[in-house]
């Protein structure tokens, strides 16, 4: 059975979590992190 399509309602947050795995870093490099947040900030 496929997902339902998700809704996105202007003016509510999203929910997002980033994690890596077996508690490894996600970013090695702070100018990575630095990329990542803001790209993020651009999409919530």
């Amino acid at each position: 059975m496929p997902r339902r399509a998700r809704h996105h309602v202007a003016g509510f947050p999203y929910h997002l979590v980033q994690h890596g795995s077996n508690r490894q870093a996600c970013f090695l490099d702070p100018e990575d992190c630095r990329r990542f947040s803001a790209i993020r900030r651009t999409i919530c």
